[in-house]
């Protein structure tokens, strides 16, 4: 029952951050610097969180394609 009320509550907190972006949006950034750092030393650290965020952003959208087949 906890774990059904704490994912409830983080679901309404994603919805609610989701209508304000919608409606108050922002630029997002990214840190250009932390992957050509990664990249140049060879750093995974810095490399991975880049490749995986590319990897969320394709899944996404491939969610989204399918729920709207």
């Amino acid at each position: 029952m906890v774990l059904l009320l704490l994912m409830g509550a983080i679901g309404l907190m994603a919805l609610y951050e989701a209508i304000h972006r919608f409606f108050i949006p922002f630029e997002p950034q990214v840190d250009w610097f932390a992957f050509l750092v990664g990249l140049r030393s060879g750093i995974m650290a810095l490399i991975a969180p880049s490749v995986d965020s590319r990897k969320h952003v394709i899944s996404a959208a491939s969610v989204t394609a399918g729920l709207i087949a």
